[in-house]
């Protein structure tokens, strides 16, 4: 059950009166469920990606200060570069998730199915 006006009940999609009164189209309500259900499946498997590879991307981090401590003074010359470099570096890590979460959208999709 959805607050949006749409009820699926045993697979049987029906459109229900908003609450102005007016009736949306079979068609456009399937449009908006398509788009909604591709956005709800973007968001989740782009914060999956983007929670693995902050993990990742940190380890690596502590174990380059921790094996290479010399390397990764050179690199942080200051507090403030420091904190520039992580905010690109997450940023960089959630451009590469919602790209590599692309197929994944692409790929499924809603699948209505006639009863």
């Amino acid at each position: 059950m959805s607050h949006d006006g749409v009820w699926e009940i045993g697979g049987k999609m029906e459109v229900e009166r908003w609450g102005d009164g007016r009736r949306i189209a079979a068609d456009r309500l399937r449009q908006l469920v398509d788009i909604r259900c591709g956005c709800r499946t973007l968001a989740a498997e782009t914060s999956t990606y983007a929670s693995i590879l902050t993990i990742t991307a940190f380890t690596v981090e502590r174990y380059v200060a921790i094996c290479h401590p010399v390397k990764s003074r050179l690199h942080a010359f200051s507090a403030a570069g420091l904190l520039h470099r992580a905010v690109r570096l997450v940023l960089v890590i959630w451009v590469v998730a919602g790209v590599c979460s692309l197929p994944i959208v692409v790929q499924y999709g809603v699948v209505y199915v006639q009863v």
